[in-house]
């Protein structure tokens, strides 16, 4: 994936600038990710009880988790897109959208921690979910790139 940040970038920011920067991106990321999670997983502690009574391969799946994944894959991949064509984020905006804020909307130690629980119930079950999220993730980025690298076509100078 090309560079997401302008190749004219001086790096002359504060570094205690860009720690701002990245910690109020990682907080909305979070706290989108923790609504996300709260409207759409089962209830805390209730991946393994709930999976466990239920046949159904996805039933009480941690469907927030999955979701704040995937659109994240899809959101890095757009962007990395748009940047091959033409560079487009300063940096203080690169780690603001991509350090912070997809960083704390996407989670791998979510991602961990709910499928141990799932693997307790049905090690199946937590197998298609893994395999999901990152066949879904990874197919997702590589589909938003192409997508938006194709819209931006009609932009790109001649070779």
């Amino acid at each position: 994936m090309p560079a997401l940040v302008t190749p004219d970038h001086t790096d002359d920011h504060p570094p205690m600038l860009k720690l701002l920067l990245v910690f109020v991106g990682g907080g909305v990321g979070a706290v989108l990710r923790f609504l996300l999670q709260h409207a759409l997983n089962p209830p805390t502690g209730g991946v393994t009880e709930h999976a466990a009574a239920s046949s159904s391969l996805t039933a009480h799946w941690p469907w927030g988790t999955l979701l704040a994944n995937t659109l994240g894959c899809v959101a890095i991949g757009a962007l990395g897109g748009l940047a091959s064509a033409k560079p487009i984020l300063d940096e203080p905006t690169r780690l603001v959208l991509v350090v912070g804020l997809l960083g704390g909307f996407t989670t791998f130690s979510a991602l961990a921690g709910e499928s141990l629980s799932l693997w307790s119930a049905s090690p199946l079950r937590a197998l298609a979910y893994l395999a999901t999220t990152n066949i879904a993730g990874l197919g997702l980025a590589a589909g938003a790139y192409v997508a938006v690298r194709g819209a931006m076509a009609p932009t790109l100078p001649a070779p």
